[in-house]
């Protein structure tokens, strides 16, 4: 059986580096890679030890199968990105060397499989639980693997109990004879099948979230395209309706952005769309939902404590805007941006409401004279008519309910 493992984790290793390769920036993939190759050799060590002579063998077998187990704990828990501690990932195998050097621990047999057999358990069991909650994989897959480490874990424990109520038995099925040995191939080919379904789904699975990723992104700049932004505003309008929490969007349009192609090209306007981009990412991205809906127009949907902040948040971003070293330091072509917000009450609020709303603050924007921030949707008539001053205190004092139509800012 030793020897299908080492046939069937080499296979799996190489087809989870190979899906490593196509999308470098999953470590969780390659971590998963590392963990399966690292056990081919213990296992071919394990299986050999009859014919090779010295404890060595056991020792090194097993402390690459523990090695290997504290990677994949590590590798599962990059799937929901978390990151584990050098200490976390080489516990296991620190655990099973620490044992070693106990005199006579590993000329005991009963002593030495039932201590390994606790630290694969133990492994086995935080790993299915890590899998759990491994955001970044689709639930399916979430699911089979961790059954498949839940199985493990049990698995080692009747080893234990095994071990410690028969201590002769040193081998699952050696105490069943001629049906232990039928037993024992099924099982091994059922692992097999198992393992090498478990390690294509989460191939295929890191394939599908590279498509819907394309699917969704904008190529350029990285941001949500139109369609993906508006499907996760809804989302999100969903869960502020539900909460109770205001809500607001804001319109970003960069300034005279066809003079910056006619001066510096196209390969100068994308080096300007990804720069502001960045920005806004920096800016925008940790408080709200961003994306670009159009050639140089983009959109955050704010909501909570961010919409309360919605203005100062968006005059952040021009100010910086305006600071962007982004053609080659050329002093005498400044960037600028335009910024409208659109406000609703979160209980009628939905994404095309909230975007005509901003557009026209956005409108009224371009019409002061760009470079400035409009809001609209608060007291009175739109801010599509007004000053274009910051909002009245009329945003803060809305707290966690409804924001209420009227007055202008």
């Amino acid at each position: 059986m030793l020897a299908v493992f080492a046939c069937l984790f080499l296979a799996g290793g190489l087809q989870l580096f190979r899906q490593w390769r196509l999308e470098r920036e999953h470590a969780g993939i390659l971590l998963w890679s590392v963990s399966l190759l690292v056990r081919v050799p213990g296992f071919v060590l394990l299986a050999s030890r009859e014919s090779l002579s010295g404890l060595w063998v056991l020792h090194l077998g097993h402390s690459l199968l523990c090695l290997g187990a504290g990677l994949g704990y590590a590798a599962t828990r990059h799937f929901s990105g978390r990151h584990t501690s050098l200490l976390a990932m080489l516990t296991p195998i620190i655990l099973w060397n620490g044992l070693c050097i106990v005199p006579g621990f590993l000329e005991n047999t009963t002593l030495r499989l039932t201590s390994l057999s606790f630290i694969l358990m133990f492994v086995s069991a935080v790993t299915a639980f890590e899998f759990q909650r491994a955001l970044l994989l689709s639930k399916p897959v979430r699911l089979v693997f961790a059954i498949l480490f839940a199985g493990a874990s049990l698995m080692h424990a009747s080893r234990m109990v095994l071990l410690i109520s028969a201590p002769e038995t040193t081998e699952y099925f050696s105490s069943l004879g001629a049906q232990g040995s039928v037993l024992q191939f099924l099982v091994a080919i059922l692992l097999s099948s198992a393992a090498i379904l478990a390690s294509t789904m989460l191939f295929r699975d890191g394939q599908l979230q590279n498509l819907r990723r394309e699917a969704e992104e904008d190529v350029l700049t990285g941001l949500l395209n139109r369609g993906a932004f508006r499907r996760a505003a809804a989302v999100a309008l969903e869960t502020a309706r539900r909460d109770g929490t205001p809500v607001c969007m804001i319109l970003c349009d960069l300034d005279h952005f066809k003079a910056v192609n006619d001066r510096f090209g196209h390969a100068g306007g994308d080096s300007v769309l990804q720069a502001f981009s960045q920005l806004m990412r920096d800016r925008l991205g940790p408080h709200g939902l961003t994306g670009r809906i159009g050639g140089e127009e983009f959109a955050c949907l704010l909501t909570g404590d961010a919409a309360l902040a919605a203005y100062g948040l968006a005059e952040g971003l021009r100010v910086h805007t305006r600071v962007l070293s982004m053609l080659g330091g050329t002093p005498d072509f400044r960037i600028t941006v335009s910024a409208g917000i659109g406000i609703m009450p979160v209980t009628t609020a939905d994404v095309n409401g909230l975007l005509q709303r901003a557009d026209c603050a956005l409108y009224a924007a371009k019409r002061k004279g760009r470079d400035c921030v409009e809001v609209e949707g608060l007291h009175g008539k739109d801010a599509a008519g007004g000053k274009g001053t910051a909002p009245s205190p009329a945003i803060a004092a809305a707290g966690a309910g409804d924001y209420a139509p009227g007055a202008q800012s």
